[in-house]
C-alpha cells in the first residue's frame, strides 16, 4: 500500500498531466481533467488508508470495507473521467491522434460502465494508459525526425 502512496500514485499523476499538456486543450477541458484528477488522486490515497486500516484491524467492520469499497469506487471514476479527458484532449489535434483519443474516451466509457457493473477496471486503465503513453512516444518521435 506504502509503495501505491508513495510511487505509483504521484508517477501516473505526473503521466497523465504530461500527456495532457501535449495534448494542448482548450483551457476548459485542462481544468476539468485538472479537478478530476485530483479527486482520483485523494481517492486512491484514501482507499490505500482505508485498506491499510483493514490490515491493521484484521479483517475489520462491514462499515470499513464499505468505505475503502466506496473510496475505490471514487478513485475508479474519476480517474477514467480524467483519462477520457486526456483522450478528449487528444481528438482536437486532428490526424491520428484524433482517433487515439476517441479510443481511450471510449475506453474511458467502458471504465465506467465496468465499475458499476462491478466488473474489473483495471487491465481497462492499463490498456488506456499504454495507449497514451505510445500516443506520446510516436508524438515525440515525429517532432524529432
Amino acid at each position: 500500500m506504502w509503495i501505491d502512496a508513495m510511487a505509483f500514485i504521484p508517477v501516473y499523476s505526473i503521466f497523465l498531466l504530461a500527456v495532457l499538456w501535449a495534448a494542448r486543450p482548450s483551457q476548459n477541458i485542462a481544468l476539468w481533467m485538472l479537478v478530476l484528477l485530483a479527486v482520483g488522486v485523494v481517492a486512491d490515497q484514501v482507499e490505500g488508508f482505508r485498506l491499510l486500516a483493514l490490515i491493521d484491524a484484521e479483517g475489520g467492520t462491514t462499515a470499513m470495507v464499505g468505505a475503502a469499497n466506496r473510496a475505490t469506487i471514487a478513485k475508479e471514476l474519476f480517474l477514467a473521467m480524467a483519462t477520457g479527458a486526456v483522450g478528449w484532449a487528444l481528438t482536437g489535434l486532428g490526424g491520428w491522434r484524433r482517433h487515439a483519443g476517441a479510443l481511450v474516451v471510449a475506453g474511458a466509457v467502458a471504465v465506467v460502465v465496468a465499475v458499476f457493473a462491478h466488473w474489473p477496471t483495471a487491465p481497462i486503465m492499463l490498456a488506456l494508459w499504454l495507449m497514451l503513453a505510445l500516443v506520446a512516444l510516436i508524438g515525440a518521435i515525429q517532432r524529432r525526425v
